[in-house]
């Protein structure tokens, strides 16, 4: 979550490509350069903060999060958000059983995950329509498009294209919830901005791109 005002995150700036585990917000965004944000203001000025995963699992701990962001309303902020609770090790179980063709397990293990995260987001925005929920639908039809197909790539490609989700999912999320609390953002996802080498599970950053 970067929150200034002369601050928009550029996707020429950095394209994403395979590995992608964190995602950032950008709020109360205008037009300047991404890339003098990270050269200049971050290190200047802006607070960075990292919630893992237990720190979103409930309700509560997401309600307690937009606390501690309200707790900064003059500051640049910068928010990394994890996947919430235990949802990379389910993933983890999703991405082995596809890799193994294990197709009624691995369906059923994406199945809980997306009920889990869409019963999740109706309570935390107490709506059961919402751009939010539509959001969520469209990352799971991504995971039901790849794990439609038969695996021809090693297990570390698939590991992180199924994995990484998990952040996806639980930035979006955290976002929608933080709007409705009057904190205002823009989701980010980080593989419009962020483009790796194919070391699959061990990437580096481009940072001459």
């Amino acid at each position: 979550l970067v929150r200034e005002p002369e601050i928009k995150a550029k996707k020429e700036f950095f394209s994403s490509r395979l590995r992608y585990n964190q995602l950032y917000f950008v709020s109360d965004a205008k037009n300047t350069n991404f890339a003098k944000l990270f050269q200049t203001r971050i290190k200047r000025f802006m607070k960075v903060f990292k919630f893992g995963g237990a720190s979103l699992e409930s309700i509560e701990r997401r309600q307690n999060v937009g606390k501690i962001l309200q707790s900064y309303p003059d500051e640049p902020l910068l928010v990394v958000i994890s996947a919430m609770g235990k949802t990379t090790n389910e993933l983890e179980k999703v991405a082995e059983n596809y890799f193994r063709r294990r197709r009624e397990i691995t369906a059923q293990l994406l199945f809980n995950i997306k009920q889990k995260h869409i019963e999740l987001a109706e309570e935390l925005l107490q709506a059961k329509e919402h751009p939010l929920l539509d959001q969520l639908r469209q990352f799971f039809t991504e995971m039901e498009w790849q794990l439609g197909e038969k695996p021809y790539n090693g297990y570390d490609y698939y590991y992180d294209q199924i994995v990484s989700m998990g952040e996806l999912l639980s930035s979006a999320i955290l976002s929608a919830y933080l709007q409705t609390a009057g904190i205002l953002n823009q989701w980010v996802d980080v593989r419009d901005i962020i483009r790796t080498d194919d070391t699959y599970r061990d990437a580096l950053i481009d940072w001459d791109y």
